[in-house]
């Protein structure tokens, strides 16, 4: 006799999807399922999911060998970088195998948007101001290949590798004086910044004070320059 309930068992399965930790979760599957699925394809089930919460398990028949098990969670998804909120409920058919029972089909019984979950819009790691001195910095240092990566895909398309390699050309080097954040939303910032530029001019060195304006989108999940205006 198994030690570990059916219940139990799936509960561990949306723990472990929880925990992101596909190995462990992927043990839980059946033989059968697992012929018919490999590894690779549940990691790629479940990777936009961002958390999951149980909200009820209950087991609706079982015998020695079988055990039919609904679950309803809370369930939150990345899609097109932004977090989606819904009540799922799933039925889970299990077997035993080796001693223990393993989840031998899955089946989706409904799905709706939770009423109580608010859209938090895209996900965004990091701060528009921070793109911005890394801009500078990587300017600084030369590091052109880098600092391209910061642009959009627009400002990408717009401008090749070579073209913004020589924007910079000769710059000497440049001094962040001020960065602020003029306006933020969750799909564009606007970041105005201060800086003591030095560039080589006709063999001499010369220094000024520009002011640089910013417009910053999200993609990816990061913050990128979209567009660079002189004031």
């Amino acid at each position: 006799m198994p030690s570990t309930s059916p219940a139990d068992v799936v509960r561990r399965h949306y723990a472990l999807i929880d925990a992101k930790q596909f190995d462990a979760g992927y043990a839980l599957m059946s033989s059968h399922l697992q012929s018919l699925n490999s590894r690779a394809d549940y990691a790629g089930w479940l990777k936009n999911k961002v958390d999951v919460s149980v909200v009820s398990i209950s087991t609706l028949s079982q015998d020695a060998n079988r055990c039919t098990v609904e679950s309803t969670v809370d369930s939150r998804d990345l899609v097109d970088g932004v977090v989606k909120s819904s009540r799922v409920t799933e039925r889970f058919d299990l077997v035993v195998e080796n001693g223990a029972w393993h989840i031998n089909q899955v089946t989706s019984v409904n799905s709706i948007p939770s009423p109580t979950a608010p859209n938090p819009g895209p996900v965004v790691t990091g701060n528009p101001e921070d793109v911005v001195r890394r801009h500078y910095a990587l300017i600084t240092a030369h590091d052109f290949d880098q600092g391209y990566l910061l642009m959009s895909s627009h400002l990408r398309a717009a401008n090749s590798l070579d073209a913004y390699r020589s924007w910079f050309a000769n710059k000497v080097s440049l001094k962040v004086l001020s960065v602020r954040t003029i306006s933020s939303s969750t799909d564009q910032a606007t970041v105005e910044a201060v800086v003591d530029s030095t560039d080589q001019v006709n063999g001499q060195t010369v220094e000024s004070t520009v002011t640089d304006q910013f417009v910053l989108v999200p993609e990816a999940g990061s913050w990128h320059i979209d567009q660079v205006t002189r004031k």
